[in-house]
This record gives structure tokens, C-alpha cells and sequence, in this order.
């Protein structure tokens, strides 16, 4: 390094404050930026106020120009800049959007119409290559005035003000990916308005209500703020305690020589399809693992069994529920890892695994489990013990990998204690919400269509707040008014039952939707009809799309010739029983009965599922003989249900049974999977709904 002269270190004295500070303005000096929202292709709604917004130099001027429209607006010190534009009376374009400042950004084609967001979890996601007919759907899906916009899924601890996606223009190079229920609902509106739509996906399969709702929205609520801030900061120290504990677990195996031994000959070693279970492998009865003679007290053991499924459970995804495992194990599915523990996850209380739907296949397949237990006898012990709807309890084999040696009490005492496994992150409070609601808002939308709570069934009682609470928050958080919020019930699924007095979580849930309905501005696409026995994931996704656009060209468009939703329960009265005979009746009074009630005829066959391998089956009806209608059930005041003979009488059903002289209470469809025919004339299925209060099975969840 040369030293300085006495001359340069004087000249550098004097013009080093003025470089730094030039350096620094260099550095502070931002081009003009836009979110990933306002880029090409994007459509805006056509609207007296359009929020624009993005990033520049603070204290700089940015004018915004769109066709004849402009605004200005001021950076902020935190490098922020907001303003409106007025787009109501907008031709579609394309148009382009100048952004102009010490540089110029310029987005093209950019049209003016209608903005849908489009939310919820996987039959809201569910694409529209994986639906029926959709071959035939993508090939004619050109269409330059409508587009999609698939939000990346991301959580985030804080609201975020970044996002990735972009906007395409549905063709059949893009479409398939598009959102199914978004595409057709947009397809339609498009068609009856004759106007350019976007949409935008923010969807994630398995997401509860709760990861799309506020941290805000939680804070208001006093009840439960300090559950819910709990169940945050499980998660968000979760990574920290698990590091630690894995650290401290392993030390503790070395330090008392209680390493795992596993090896790849062992996992070699499994039984297969085409080899029988051998003579190494002992019978056992599960679960109840940890009565069973002859296991180590500490160790590896691996369980086995076959698994024979049906041609209609083929290429579904199939849900394994393993119950209680005590210790850290491996799943394997025809001798392909499936799921496993390790020391860097917490504990759960039941053990669930997913064998995707690609290696699920007709026919036999083979299920073994490999636990491992440094501290005591490997068990597998009650809980959900299934896979699928078919039943694991009853005969498996067992056999021993290796053994421990029994541990002393200064071993057991200095063991570290195993944190519990919160949830994911996506089934977390707010952390959706925060990565991929939060950074949309506040860009202009006409409203939102949401399809969501399969994840929320076994807490539908809560629903009924939980779904109140993320509307008012959406609305609140947009701050543009009472927009459109549009609901698709959840669809039938599920085995069907001939117990009216079966406790159906789904149908709690689908009551808890429609209780909705009494928020200004909200609609219910009722979708009883649509589902499959075995797949969650009706394909047909363009009928309740057409029942969405419905429903949106009535609520949010004002369209009087549009049915909002199918016949929906009013109210009732009880009726004298007719002379000679003993059972009163009950009446039923509807809403939106739209030309009148009609009784659909039912096929004497259907299909549990709509894809490959599933033939039809008998439908077993459960009315009495001479009923018009089917679902319906009554009871008197010992809540003893029966089912029904129920007759349309104008915009009214009458409700009976020999079997209840003094009927109470009238429920319709009332079941995860119902049989019901009740319609309008415009072809709608009635709401399903209950007349009766009797506690239901959610109301005081454990």
C-alpha cells in the first residue's frame, strides 16, 4: 500500500465529506418501480378509483397515465408511492401504463374490466388439465380478454408487500394451469358482459380459514387473540427449540451408544408383491403394538401387512392414518419411502402419511412401517388406524431389526424432551394471509369467489365465526366497501348412510357457510350435487363455475334474470294432522324458489367417482314408499330422527312421518354425502339446512 503525500492527504481532507455524501445520494437514488401486479397483459378494474402503487426515489414526483387518465403522487421517505386512477368510464383497450419519473417504465397491453380474486384451498387450486373434458377445453380456450394471475404460494411471519406471479392471457399453451372453478367463472362472466376479466389465484390445497385471515383480524377478536398469538409464536420458535433438541438427542444416542443401525440391506429385506412374508416375521394383532410378547424394550422393530384396494381407489391420493407411534419410524409404500420422523420434528399426536396419487394402484400392495426407539419399546398403540376408508386394525407381522439394552435411571433422566410438532406453516394463523393476501391489497377487484373448508370440518361450529371474521377482514383490509364475496359450498363426499340420526361434520360446515349469507353483499353456489363418494376433488369444475358467475351476475351485477343460489329455507310451521289421521305435518317455506320447487328424478345407479376404474352402483333410497322427495328427515321432541315422506305444495314442502305424531324439527340433506332431489325450475339444488338447535357434534369440539 503507497502512502499518502502531504499534498493528496490535504486535497483528500477536504473533498471527502462531499464524495461520501455523493456516494450516498447515489446509493439512495431508486428507479421507479411497480409490483409484480401492474406488469404486461394485466387487467385493471374498471373503477372511479384504481389504487396504483410502487417504489422510487423519496421525495420524488411520479405521474401515472393510463390512456387519458393521470395521477400523481410523492415518495414517501420510506421510498413508498400511492395514487388513484379513475378507469369508470374506460373503453377495454389494450392500453399501456406510463409510469414516469427519473426514469420511465412503460407496461403494455393492459386492459380494463372486471378483477375477480379467486381463494381458498385445493378444489379452488385444482387446474383445469386435471377436470373433466378438459382436453376439449384447452384446445378452444384462446381468448385475449381473459386472463389469470397465479400468486406464488408463499408464508411470511409479517405482512408482505412483495409477490411473484404473472399475468397470461388464456390460450392452450397457458390455460391448463389456470385455476379450473377461476377460468370457467370468468369464461361466463366475461360472456354475459361482454367485458375483459382477470383473475387472481391465491389458492393452497389443505389451508385452514385461519392462515387467511389477519393477524389484525385475530387481534379484534378478544376471546381467542391470546390462542391464536400462542399458536404463532409455537411456530415461529419452533425452528430454534428443534435445532436445539436435535442436537441434544443425538449427544445423548452417542454418549450411551443408542445410534440408529439402520441400513439399506434392512430396507432390502422387505417383503414384496411377489414374495411371501416369511418365517423371520412374527403375527401380531394392531394396534396394541405394546402388549405384543417377544419385542425389544428398546430398539428397531419393522411391521408389515397387504393392502388390497379397489379399481376405484386407483391413481387417488390415499391417506394413511397410522394412530400413536412411539418413537421415530419410516413408512413405506411397496418398499418406497412414504413418510418419515427424525429427531428434527416435533412430536404429534397421531402419525398420518399421504401416498401420492401416482403409486397408489388397484390391486395388492404392500405397507410396512420401521420405528425406531432409543429410549423404550417401540409401540404403535390407538388413535385413527386406517388407510383410507379401509380398516388396518387386526392381523400384521412384526419383526426385530435389533435391541437396546434396558436403560438406567440417570440415562432416562438426563434425556432431552422433545418439543411438539406445531402445524405447517401453511395451516398457520395469518402466514398466508401475510405472503399472499396482504401484498395484493389494495389493487381494485370487483370481488372475491371462495372455496374452501374441507379443512375446517371437525371445528364447522367455529366456521361460523371464522368465515364472518375473514370477510369483514378482507373487507376492511381492501378499505373499497361491502365488495362481493362468493361462496361454493362444499360439495357431497363421503360414503353415503341410512342413519338419519348420523352426526355429519361436513354438513355443520356447509350450515355454518350458509349462515354467511346474512353479511350484506355474499352469495352461495350450493354444490350438494356435484361431489364424489371417494374423490375430494370433484373433476367437474364447470358447473360450479356456472353457478358462481350465477350468482355473481345477480349479487354483484344486479342481474334479475341471474338465481342467486338454489331454494333456501325461510321458515316453518307445524300443521295439525289431517282428520283420520295421527302424524302432524311440518311446513317448509322457501326463498329463491325461481319459477317454483321441483322434485328431480333420481337414477337408480351412480358412480363413486368420475374417473377411471369406478363402475355404478346401486342408489339406495332412503324415503318411505310414495315420498316425491328424498333427504328429508323429522323428529319430535326427543329428537329422535326418521326419515321423512315429503311432498311439494307450491313454494312449500310438507313434512312427515307415521312414526312422529308431533313432529318438532325437519332437517334436509342433512349428511356428508346425502341422496336429495329438491330443485328450483332454473335447475338449482335446494340449500341444505336444519329447523331444528339440538347441539351438533362440532359445537364443543375436545
Amino acid at each position: 500500500m503507497y502512502p499518502f503525500s502531504n499534498f493528496a492527504y490535504s486535497v483528500f481532507r477536504i473533498f471527502a465529506p462531499a464524495m461520501i455524501l455523493t456516494a450516498a445520494t447515489v446509493v439512495a437514488r431508486a428507479d421507479v418501480t411497480l409490483p409484480a401486479l401492474f406488469s404486461d397483459h394485466a387487467v385493471l378494474q374498471k373503477s372511479p378509483r384504481v389504487p396504483v402503487w410502487g417504489r422510487a426515489t423519496p421525495g420524488e414526483t411520479v405521474t401515472i397515465t393510463l390512456d387519458k387518465a393521470t395521477a400523481l403522487a410523492t415518495t414517501g421517505p420510506d421510498g413508498n408511492w400511492r395514487t388513484t386512477l379513475d378507469l369508470s368510464t374506460h373503453a377495454p383497450g389494450p392500453h399501456q401504463l406510463v409510469i414516469q419519473a427519473t426514469n420511465t417504465l412503460v407496461v403494455p397491453d393492459v386492459l380494463v374490466g372486471e378483477v375477480w380474486l379467486a381463494s381458498g384451498q385445493s378444489n379452488m387450486e385444482w387446474p383445469l388439465q386435471k377436470t373433466t373434458d378438459a382436453a376439449a377445453g384447452i384446445a378452444a380456450s384462446s381468448n385475449p380478454r381473459l386472463r389469470h394471475f397465479a400468486v406464488k404460494k408463499k408464508t411470511s411471519d409479517t405482512p408482505s408487500t412483495s409477490l411473484e406471479g404473472r399475468w397470461e392471457i388464456a390460450a392452450p399453451e397457458t390455460s391448463g394451469n389456470f385455476s379450473a372453478i377461476a377460468w370457467y367463472f370468468g369464461k361466463t362472466l366475461q360472456h354475459e358482459l361482454d367485458t375483459p376479466v382477470g383473475l387472481i389465484n391465491a389458492s393452497w390445497g389443505g389451508t385452514p380459514i385461519a392462515s387467511w385471515t389477519s393477524a389484525d383480524a385475530f387481534a379484534r377478536d378478544s376471546a381467542n387473540a391470546a390462542d391464536i398469538q400462542r399458536q404463532r409464536d409455537d411456530v415461529l420458535t419452533f425452528p430454534a427449540r428443534i435445532r436445539v433438541y436435535a442436537r441434544a438427542m443425538q449427544g445423548w444416542m452417542e454418549k450411551y451408544q443408542r445410534i440408529d443401525k439402520t441400513t439399506a440391506q434392512s430396507v432390502a429385506s422387505l417383503p414384496s408383491l411377489h414374495q411371501p412374508i416369511d418365517s423371520t416375521w412374527m403375527p401380531v394383532t394392531l394396534p396394541g403394538l405394546d402388549r405384543a410378547a417377544g419385542l425389544p424394550e428398546a430398539g428397531a422393530i419393522w411391521l408389515a401387512r397387504r393392502i388390497t384396494l379397489p379399481p376405484e381407489r386407483a391413481n387417488l391420493a390415499l391417506v394413511l392414518d397410522l394412530g400413536r407411534i412411539d418413537g421415530f419410524h419410516t413408512v413405506y409404500w411397496n418398499g418406497e419411502e412414504a413418510g418419515r420422523s427424525t429427531p428434527r420434528q416435533g412430536t404429534t399426536p397421531f402419525v398420518r402419511v399421504i401416498v401420492g396419487s401416482s403409486r397408489v394402484r388397484t390391486g395388492d400392495s404392500i405397507l410396512a412401517v420401521r420405528i425406531f426407539n432409543p429410549v423404550e419399546k417401540p409401540g404403535l398403540t390407538g388413535g385413527p388406524f386406517r388407510a383410507g376408508t379401509i380398516p388396518l386394525a387386526g392381523p400384521w407381522y412384526v419383526r426385530t431389526e435389533f435391541s437396546l439394552p434396558p436403560l438406567s435411571p440417570q440415562q432416562r433422566a438426563s434425556l432431552p424432551r422433545r418439543p411438539v410438532q406445531p402445524p405447517e406453516r401453511r395451516k398457520t394463523p395469518s402466514l398466508v394471509y401475510n405472503g399472499m393476501i396482504a401484498p395484493l391489497i389494495p389493487y381494485a377487484i370487483r370481488g372475491t369467489i371462495w372455496y374452501q373448508g374441507e379443512s375446517n370440518t371437525g371445528h364447522a361450529w367455529q366456521y361460523r365465526t371464522d368465515l364472518p371474521r375473514l370477510i369483514n377482514d378482507w373487507r376492511r383490509q381492501w378499505g373499497q366497501g361491502d365488495f362481493p364475496f362468493l361462496v361454493c359450498q362444499l360439495a357431497n363426499y363421503g360414503s353415503k348412510t341410512a342413519d338419519p340420526a348420523a352426526p355429519s361434520r361436513i354438513a355443520e360446515l356447509r350450515e355454518a357457510q350458509t349462515l354467511a349469507l346474512a353479511l350484506p353483499h355474499t352469495g352461495l353456489a350450493t354444490l350438494i350435487d356435484l361431489g364424489e363418494e371417494l374423490d375430494i376433488h370433484p373433476r367437474d369444475k364447470r358447473t360450479p363455475a356456472r353457478r358462481l358467475a350465477d350468482t355473481a351476475l345477480s349479487v354483484a351485477y344486479g342481474r334479475p334474470d341471474a338465481p342467486a343460489s338454489g331454494p333456501v329455507y325461510l321458515k316453518s310451521t307445524r300443521i295439525p294432522a289431517p282428520p283420520g289421521e295421527s302424524a302432524g305435518r311440518i311446513r317448509i317455506h322457501f326463498i329463491n324458489t325461481y319459477d317454483g320447487l321441483v322434485a328431480r328424478p333420481l337414477p337408480a345407479t351412480y358412480r363413486v367417482r368420475s374417473t377411471a376404474g369406478a363402475g355404478e352402483i346401486p342408489l339406495v333410497r332412503n324415503a318411505p314408499a310414495g315420498s316425491q322427495l328424498e333427504g328429508f328427515s323429522i323428529c319430535g321432541e326427543d329428537a329422535r330422527w326418521t326419515w321423512a315422506t315429503a311432498c311439494i305444495e307450491g313454494d312449500t314442502v310438507l313434512v312427515w312421518s307415521d312414526a312422529v305424531p308431533r313432529p318438532v324439527a325437519v332437517r334436509y340433506a342433512w349428511a356428508d354425502n346425502p341422496t336429495c332431489n329438491l330443485y328450483s325450475a332454473a335447475g338449482l339444488p335446494a340449500v341444505p339446512f336444519r329447523t331444528d338447535t339440538f347441539p351438533v357434534s362440532t359445537e364443543n369440539p375436545r
